[in-house]
């Protein structure tokens, strides 16, 4: 019997890995490590904007300079912007998801992001509320891609894969808080604090536009989505979301 099982499970992770679900999996796992970048990364980067630098005048005297003037409670009003805008656009993110489909909210979400994480440099020196408003935006734009990343498994993760599938691609969110600690200080004293948004920026674009032509087709038409073990009946091949396919999962 286990011998039976053991060859059931490595023939359905053969047939996800070599499907286009796989990449489906593989951008969504991408697209939650960056929102998580985008949220923590600030907590490294802040450091660099408020500390104390020595900067030498033109007559020659050394004095300690900070490129911004923040005291304590401003920096943690920007540190928790992020989530004023993140908590409030959950239940939107589902319903928009369910109306229009998670991949064009999830694409759409992290692009409009990268472009909120390209202007924020340029925010940040325009003035604390500036750069403030960008975060919490960010942070809205940020809230709806896991309700996005659920609508679009809805989809592409028939039942004997879902499991594997969404814990794949729920496990960007704690790899994200890794990377940002483990990357940005790198990125800040060998680029400057500007690099960490920029870098964040280009590889939001790449990712969104990944899922949005991958996912774009219907989870339904992957092939090798009903094996040929006899699973039809547990596994149709569309309308995943019936009645009978709730029922027979």
């Amino acid at each position: 019997m286990n011998i039976i099982l053991n060859s059931l499970g490595n023939t359905f992770k053969w047939k996800l890995l070599k499907s286009r679900r796989a990449a489906v999996t593989i951008l969504s796992f991408i697209g939650l490590l960056l929102a998580l970048v985008n949220s923590v990364s600030l907590s490294v980067v802040i450091v660099a904007m408020t500390n104390e630098v020595n900067k030498t005048l033109e007559n020659g005297t050394v004095v300690l300079e900070r490129e911004f003037q923040w005291d304590s409670k401003e920096q943690g009003l920007v540190l928790s912007a992020y989530y004023y805008g993140f908590l409030w656009t959950q239940l939107l993110g589902g319903m928009l998801a369910s109306k229009f489909g998670g991949h064009i909210v999830f694409g759409i979400g992290n692009g409009l992001a990268a472009c909120i994480m390209l202007l924020l440099p340029w925010m940040a020196n325009l003035g604390i509320y500036y750069f403030v408003a960008g975060r919490i935006i960010l942070g809205s734009l940020s809230g709806v891609v896991i309700p996005a990343v659920q609508e679009i498994f809805s989809k592409w993760a028939p039942i004997h894969e879902r499991t594997t599938m969404l814990g794949i691609a729920l496990s960007g969110t704690q790899s994200g808080s890794f990377t940002a600690f483990l990357l940005s200080g790198y990125f800040v004293q060998l680029l400057g604090w500007q690099s960490v948004f920029y870098i964040s920026e280009n590889s939001f674009l790449v990712q969104q536009e990944g899922t949005m032509y991958i996912a774009w087709a219907r989870g339904q038409d992957d092939f090798d989505l009903v094996d040929s073990l006899n699973m039809d009946e547990l596994h149709p091949k569309s309308k995943w979301c019936s009645n009978d396919a709730a029922l027979a999962g």
